[in-house]
């Protein structure tokens, strides 16, 4: 994907409303602050999947939410917010990374 056509899918997907008559969330905000508590939570991708799918079944039809947890990724990664998780040992006292 060319960066013209990244900047123009990230501008769409920021003033798309989530769904018709919906003027608290835009796509890319929801996507954001969907997978903001996947992160925090440290839900698996297939426990995220199942909530999009949930989700996007509540909302109006044709509801902008997308319904796995690829389709989030792509729409985040495009803007380069994407997490690494770095496994620690219990109760977070110490770090490796790599070797």
């Amino acid at each position: 994907m060319d960066h013209q056509h990244l900047i123009q899918s990230l501008k769409d997907d920021a003033e798309k409303n989530l769904y018709v008559g919906c003027s608290k969330f835009t796509k890319l905000s929801a996507v954001l602050r969907l997978y903001n508590l996947k992160a925090e939570n440290q839900w698996s991708d297939k426990s995220f999947t199942v909530l999009l799918s949930l989700l996007k079944d509540m909302l109006p039809e044709a509801n902008e939410l997308p319904d796995h947890t690829y389709n989030a990724k792509k729409i985040l990664c495009s803007i380069g917010l994407n997490y690494e998780r770095i496994h620690a040992y219990t109760n977070d006292c110490i770090l490796y990374r790599k070797d």
